[in-house]
């Protein structure tokens, strides 16, 4: 899980973990992989640049989430706008991002942050049951809304959902607020280190921290390819299951997931 909380001022209090449930080893029979070949070809000026482009294309889609669960404490997570018109803007965020770290009661104090301390307050539209978040890691999502700003000094553009198939070793980019909303819309790059196809899950080394939950993992070319959740891990063992965390390995829900959870919720992008 990577929800970020705070208590007031800047001391920062620990989240609980939301579970998660990964395939044990490759050879699993339930999941299935694609693989493709990093192109090495490109200098690193070049690379530069092609960060740098795939950063502009997303900067102004991807925000802060926070949420006040009390007089003294707050969360925070990020998220990415996924459609605006004239009247109002919505939001894909993960589902433990809006609701207290140890209960299943969502905030009625959600925000998000654009940058310079502007925050605009949120609505929450849909979510999973605090039960599927926790059962099921790529079960964390939640909708918000917020009233379009008529302000000039916001620029929002809604994302674009990937269409393509992707494969191991793609190159990506993770877009978040790590650790703290100061750190709003840092970037970091890495690939996809394994498609995890039944688990709706992308694992990838575009490295995430407590703070970017609700963050968008994106192509290259500025698609929305995942939703970050966490770097945990649901293990099967003969005795049943165990958690592990993986060393510089991330999670992401898969558009094709965020997509169903939008329509089962009669939601059209």
């Amino acid at each position: 899980m990577k929800k970020l909380m705070f208590a007031i001022p800047l001391a920062l209090a620990v989240c609980t973990l939301s579970s998660c449930d990964l395939l044990s080893n490759a050879t699993s029979s339930t999941g299935s992989e694609d693989s493709s070949e990093i192109d090495s070809s490109l200098e690193t000026t070049e690379i530069i640049t092609t960060y740098t482009e795939a950063y502009s294309k997303v900067m102004h889609s991807c925000f802060g989430v926070r949420n006040i669960l009390s007089s003294s404490t707050y969360a925070i997570g990020s998220c990415v706008c996924i459609k605006e018109d004239d009247e109002y803007s919505y939001f894909i965020t993960n589902r433990h991002v809006i609701e207290a770290s140890d209960t299943s009661k969502e905030s009625d104090s959600i925000s998000i942050y654009f940058g310079d301390g502007i925050y605009y307050s949120a609505t929450l539209l849909a979510c999973t049951t605090y039960a599927e978040r926790t059962a099921d890691q790529s079960d964390d999502l939640a909708l918000l809304r917020i009233s379009t700003p008529s302000s000039d000094s916001i620029e929002i553009d809604p994302v674009e959902f990937s269409s393509s198939v992707i494969s191991k070793g793609a190159s990506v980019i993770s877009v978040g607020c790590p650790l703290s909303l100061t750190n709003y819309n840092t970037l970091t790059e890495g690939i996809v280190s394994k498609v995890l196809t039944s688990q709706n899950l992308y694992m990838h080394t575009a490295t995430i921290n407590p703070g970017n939950s609700g963050g968008g993992l994106f192509t290259l070319d500025g698609k929305l390819i995942g939703i970050n959740v966490s770097g945990d891990y649901k293990l099967s063992t003969e005795d049943g299951y165990t958690y592990n965390t993986v060393d510089d390995m991330y999670n992401a829900i898969t558009y094709e997931h965020v997509e169903s959870f939008l329509n089962e919720n009669n939601f059209d992008l």
